[in-house]
């Protein structure tokens, strides 16, 4: 890692709304000039070392414009049920555009395989910050919906979404619906 005092090196105290590089997995208060931010510290656990970070590119997309049913096992985190969505759509022929997305998103410095979809306990933790998000990432000139798919199925024919207000409540949606996508990655 570079030396500059800005920089926040990955195994020191973190903070929601915190920027992210991935060139050197370190993170800072605000955007440094002539360096590419990754992503937004969206949840911080107590320890201050670990938590998830919002990706700087949304896309809405549908949950799974086949229907895809995975019946994916409890509490599992959102990484290890991209992986299984996508395993799901892979061996049953079908289609998981959001897990996809998360799974291949490569931009900012990220590369693909890092980020996933959030399940929606960790969409919930992340709901929590999310005004903060929203203003860090309109600072970058990205949009984001009150609304976002998680990886967690409710039914056969509906998967869980974050309703970012009053608290981030949950409500189940049809797969088929586009919705905005944001893909995150642990630390």
């Amino acid at each position: 890692m570079e030396k500059n005092s800005k920089l926040t090196p990955m195994n020191a105290s973190v903070g929601a709304g915190m920027v992210y590089y991935a060139a050197d997995k370190s993170f800072s208060k605000d955007i440094i000039p002539g360096r590419q931010p990754s992503g937004f510290v969206a949840y911080v656990d107590e320890s201050g070392k670990h938590g998830l970070i919002c990706c700087l590119r949304a896309a809405r997309k549908p949950w799974s414009s086949d229907d895809l049913f995975v019946d994916l096992p409890p509490n599992l985190n959102g990484k290890d049920n991209t992986r299984l969505i996508l395993e799901a759509a892979d061996k049953q022929g079908k289609k998981a555009e959001a897990a996809a997305y998360c799974a291949n998103y490569a931009f900012d410095g990220v590369k693909a395989g890092e980020a996933f979809l959030a399940n929606k306990e960790e969409a919930e933790k992340i709901s929590r910050n999310f005004s903060l998000l929203r203003k860090k990432l309109k600072n970058v000139g990205i949009k984001i919906s009150n609304l976002q798919w998680s990886s967690s199925e409710a039914t056969s024919m509906y998967a869980w979404t974050t309703l970012v207000i009053n608290g981030g409540l949950h409500n189940d949606y049809y797969k088929k619906c586009p919705i905005d996508v944001l893909p995150v990655m642990a630390f």
